[in-house]
């Protein structure tokens, strides 16, 4: 694997979980990763 430049800089996206987004346990319902990768790609490419 090439090494990373020095300059380069990770991307990070704060995700905020609504009630919306869990399931009757209070857990993070395993389909809403897939939103919250997508807004965070989204996000990326802006």
């Amino acid at each position: 694997m090439p090494p990373v430049a020095s300059d380069h800089v990770p991307f990070t996206w704060p995700v905020r979980v609504y009630w919306e987004d869990t399931d009757a346990g209070g857990v993070v319902y395993h389909a809403s990763y897939l939103c919250f990768l997508e807004r965070a790609r989204s996000e990326w490419l802006r």
